[in-house]
């Protein structure tokens, strides 16, 4: 089960005592969420964010697209993707690179997305970013 709290006070001190003297695992993102989960069976987690939901959604719609661009030239994610920047192998240097920009620009695209609202829908947002142009 999944429970998010939206637009909570983040307290680490206190969220991480209370659920660290129940045997729970935590993540602290500093001024962003605290992830709080069990390893048991019924995989709790709690989260208690202090972003706009709306906003989450859509960051959450563009992650999922760098990933899915990502496996396209057969990376598991964005992150390993772009890891390649200094590769010394050229042909990977350069996905990564082509990648890494056309990354940069798809984030500032939702940044100018959500500068002010009405927000656009995840599917409006996703089909607006630009299409990336892989190396030959």
């Amino acid at each position: 089960m999944i429970t998010i709290n939206w637009n909570k006070p983040i307290s680490a001190s206190g969220i991480s005592a209370e659920y660290s003297a129940a045997g729970y695992e935590i993540d602290i993102y500093p001024g962003r969420a605290i992830a709080i989960y069990s390893d048991d069976e019924t995989g709790t987690m709690v989260i208690y964010n202090n972003h706009n939901p709306d906003k989450y959604i859509l960051s959450s719609a563009v992650q999922t697209h760098l990933d899915a661009t990502a496996l396209q030239r057969e990376d598991d994610s964005a992150d390993r993707c772009a890891s390649f920047v200094n590769s010394t192998n050229a042909v990977w240097a350069a996905e990564a690179t082509a990648f890494v920009a056309w990354r940069d620009t798809c984030w500032a695209a939702y940044i100018a997305a959500v500068a002010s609202e009405p927000y656009p829908t995840p599917a409006e947002l996703v089909a607006s970013l630009p299409s990336i142009t892989w190396p030959q």
